[in-house]
């Protein structure tokens, strides 16, 4: 019996590190999935194990509806206890309105954890588009109604029901829909108390008794145009606005001005609303909206929106005159049309531009931006075609020309043959000569080697054409653009 006890304590004796061992292991845990930072996706972690490891740590999100992927690793020591926080990407096909995703860690059990089962979560993220809809037509205190869309003080949360009801016996909550597309509810006292979402009516009929109301307005929107002073911004929008009705305003609300033209917002301002007494004319100076050209006004037209009581706080007499529309003609108002005729064909610098190239067209004297996306298409809108043997009286530059290139497959790069005025283009072809002429007349101009399926060339006021693909666009241009400041870039019209 001593003999079976004593073996029973040695096993008891032995198994006793490996079960220490094993409560001492690691043990990852997701705490939290977050975007952040224009959709970020971010996972937090923790070793609440208890032993502190060092090594590589895989964790990888999948989006549950779509079953995109996103994946990174990270190696440093991980003590127990302690919160991680690791970058995984930008959020994908972010156009949805809410997205499934799940975090795993240690996705290819690296480590020994303590507990194998606690390696994921599963979080719900909504991204709703604002709408809004409602039953009793706005806010209409004598009908019960419902709203269905996404709360103004929830717009991160998914859309909901909103039902009309009392507060109490004297108070109503309304809810409503703003101009936003959002809820947005008020706490209305009715006349003669409120029931079951709606207020009282008195019995039989009567007598009616006239509710004066505010009447917010936008009047005479005018525009400055600002670039005359080379200040910080283009144009400024100047309006008055003006409460037409027999009563004062007693509630905040918002007064927005729009672009129509460009769906740019150009302010919003919450004025001081004891200010908008009956027949009381508010202007300038505290009433003006401002913006820069190729932000919040587009060259040429626009059609220029403002707005009070933008949110539809207000309950006025008349809801239909809050909104005032004004057309402006942002084209430029320096014109030198000479000026830029003799700049015609030309590469330009903007040095007060950060470094912008515009060529000025020989058929209107206009500028384009020339940029990464709209280069190729500009070139061929102004190319004139032209065959091999045109092209070859006008000079090449040979440093634009691709070094492998090797058109007749004759074993001579385009480059050597160009250099001692052989034809690149044809096998055995003869030598060309330079025509001077041809090469001034045809100076400002892109030109599309038809025999060749459509290389570009620009004739660069030198006389010299170089070879224009993506490999070169830019540092050719730059290299042969004419530096200018936006004084005289001004008077060259921008082409539509």
């Amino acid at each position: 019996m001593k003999k079976t006890f004593f073996f029973f304590l040695l096993a008891c004796f032995l198994m006793a590190p490996a079960i220490t061992k094993a409560d001492n292991l690691s043990d990852f845990i997701i705490t939290d999935i977050t975007l952040e930072d224009s959709d970020g996706l971010w996972v937090y972690f923790q070793n609440i194990g208890g032993s502190t490891v060092f090594g590589k740590l895989p964790i990888e999100i999948v989006d549950l509806d779509t079953s995109e992927s996103y994946y990174q690793e990270n190696e440093q020591m991980y003590w127990t206890n302690t919160t991680y926080k690791l970058y995984l990407g930008m959020l994908k096909n972010r156009n949805r309105s809410s997205y499934r995703l799940q975090a795993i860690i240690d996705t290819h059990n690296f480590f020994s954890e303590s507990n194998e089962n606690n390696n994921s979560l599963i979080k719900t993220f909504y991204k709703p588009v604002p709408f809004c809809t409602e039953t009793d037509g706005g806010r209409n205190y004598d009908q019960a109604g419902s709203v269905s869309g996404i709360a103004e003080w929830g717009k991160g949360s998914p859309s909901s029901n909103f039902v009309d009801s009392c507060l109490d016996s004297l108070k109503l909550n309304e809810m409503f829909c703003g101009a936003d597309k959002y809820v947005y509810q008020e706490a209305y006292t009715c006349p003669h108390g409120c029931s079951n979402g709606v207020c009282i009516k008195l019995p039989e009929n009567p007598p009616v008794v006239e509710v004066k109301k505010p009447d917010l307005a936008i009047q005479n929107v005018q525009t400055i145009d600002l670039r005359k002073n080379r200040g910080q911004f283009d144009w400024r929008l100047t309006y008055e606005a003006i409460n037409l009705g027999e009563t004062n305003v007693n509630k905040p609300f918002k007064i927005i001005g729009k672009n129509l033209t460009n769906n740019q917002i150009l302010g919003e301002i919450t004025p001081d609303s004891g200010e908008f007494k009956p027949n009381v004319l508010l202007s300038s100076p505290g009433y003006y909206f401002e913006g820069k050209l190729g932000k919040e006004f587009i060259y040429g037209v626009n059609n220029i929106e403002i707005c009070i009581d933008a949110n539809n706080i207000i309950s006025e007499s008349n809801e239909n005159n809050n909104c005032l529309t004004k057309q402006i003609d942002a084209t430029q108002y320096n014109i030198d049309r000479s000026f830029a005729k003799r700049l015609a064909g030309k590469l330009l610098l903007g040095v007060e531009q950060g470094g912008a190239i515009w060529y000025v067209d020989l058929i209107n004297n206009q500028r384009h931006l020339v940029t990464w996306d709209n280069a190729i298409t500009l070139f061929q809108k102004f190319a004139l075609g032209i065959l091999d043997q045109d092209l070859l009286k006008i000079p090449a530059d040979l440093s634009s020309v691709k070094a492998e290139l090797d058109s007749d497959n004759d074993g001579y790069s385009d480059v050597i043959e160009l250099q001692n005025n052989y034809n690149p283009y044809l096998l055995g072809g003869n030598k060309f000569k330079i025509d001077k002429k041809l090469a001034s007349r045809l100076r400002g101009r892109f030109l599309l080697q038809v025999d060749q399926h459509g290389p570009i060339w620009y004739v660069a006021p030198n006389g010299f054409r170089y070879n224009i693909h993506w490999n070169n666009l830019m540092d050719v241009f730059t290299k042969l653009s004419l530096g200018i400041n936006n004084s005289d870039l001004n008077k060259i019209e921008v082409a539509p």
